[in-house]
């Protein structure tokens, strides 16, 4: 069985082997990309940063009702709120981060396409 075609996101070759009679493993196969594509937002969105930025309001509304009523001590809860701030832009940093590379990836997957097409039709003789 052949080695797929595919180069990974670090340059190097893929070592993964090649379904059916294709140059590509099923992750390099540019007839999945758009499931892969889809299959890795459906992943995110499972419990990604909407779930933490969930739990972070949720914690800020308790801090703030015990804070009115006097069952918190608002000092503590200022520090809190504000590492919970520096907590959502670090999930939002993560979010841009991610979505770079998965454009990456992308952009990566095509160039390897094109370089394909070009080769394929090259004729050595």
């Amino acid at each position: 069985m052949a080695d797929c075609a595919g180069t990974k996101r670090d340059g190097s070759r893929c070592s993964l082997a090649a379904q059916g009679g294709s140059r590509w493993c099923w992750a390099h196969n540019p007839e999945h990309a758009e499931q892969r594509v889809q299959m890795a937002t459906k992943a995110g969105r499972a419990r990604g940063p909407g779930a933490e930025i969930t739990d972070i309001k949720q914690h800020l509304k308790k801090w703030m009702t015990g804070v009115v009523e006097g069952k918190f001590d608002k000092s503590k809860v200022a520090v809190a709120a504000t590492v919970g701030g520096v907590l959502v832009r670090c999930i939002e940093a993560e979010r841009r981060i991610k979505e770079q590379e998965d454009l990456i990836a992308r952009i990566e997957e095509l160039e390897a396409m094109d370089r394909d097409r070009a080769g394929a039709g090259r004729f050595y003789g």
